[in-house]
């Protein structure tokens, strides 16, 4: 312990964000050379986060963002914010020694500067709306569909006041092809339904959950298995615990002749 508190892990190198400000959203931290690009929700990457199962397709997004901060064409560095607002994220952590101001003055409608971390990394808050859930127009869902367009650079997202992993939200008239999109990854377990009856789960720009919302006055419901089995289970340790604290034999008096 003495000898490996001068490792690779520092605590210093903190971002000065609000943290009522990162309720249902999440921190984007672009690693330099070597080092890996993170995206934590409601907080700042820990020790131990690298030991996660990530979703499938995340790593090489996340890589494909990093690679387009910092070598793409001014193009390609707003659609990889954009993105980043549409997953949900609030900040972004940009490596060390490169310029925040720059991305500023190129996507000045996108992001804004913000405090630095205690070493010096340049941190930019992301401006468009955005959240956990949005409701997106007909001609950004279609976008969202084929996986062309930039998310979230468009005037056609509502935010949506719901938070995951359940959304039961209530929709009003609109027109047709709206989508309910959710800043979650696209895995195993969703499931939605509209005015009580299934629909099935849309992809949106190929990794995130989304839902075709019908043009009347409609209630959705998207919902995810693991969060059932989660209290399913602590149920049944409940159940093991109290069967095993009333198995226990009780001291008996001695008798008294």
């Amino acid at each position: 312990v003495v000898a490996g508190r001068e490792g690779p892990l520092r605590s210093g190198a903190r971002p000065a964000l609000v943290a009522e400000d990162l309720a249902g959203r999440s921190v984007l931290v672009v690693g330099g050379p070597g080092e890996p690009v993170r995206q934590t929700g409601g907080r700042l990457p820990s020790y131990g986060d690298d030991e996660l199962a990530p979703t499938p397709g995340s790593a090489d997004r996340l890589a494909s963002w990093r690679r387009d901060l910092l070598q793409g064409s001014p193009d390609a560095v707003k659609q990889a914010f954009a993105a980043a607002t549409a997953s949900g994220a609030l900040y972004v952590v940009l490596p060390s020694g490169v310029d925040g101001g720059v991305y500023v003055e190129l996507a000045r409608d996108l992001v804004a500067p913000a405090a630095p971390t205690s070493d010096g990394r340049a941190v930019l808050r992301l401006l468009p709306a955005g959240g956990q859930v949005a409701l997106i127009s007909p001609e950004l869902a279609q976008a969202a569909v084929t996986g062309k367009g930039a998310p979230g650079a468009s005037p056609g997202v509502a935010p949506v006041q719901a938070g995951l992993p359940d959304v039961r939200v209530r929709v009003s008239e609109g027109p047709t092809g709206r989508l309910l999109v959710l800043a979650a990854e696209f895995e195993a377990g969703w499931q939605a339904s509209v005015n009580g009856k299934a629909v099935p789960i849309v992809r949106a720009w190929g990794h995130q959950v989304a839902v075709s919302v019908p043009p009347e006055p409609s209630e959705v419901v998207i919902e995810h298995q693991g969060t059932t089995r989660n209290l399913l289970l602590l149920g049944q340790v409940a159940a093991v615990l109290f069967t095993l604290l009333t198995a226990v034999p009780t001291r008996r008096r001695p008798s008294v002749s």
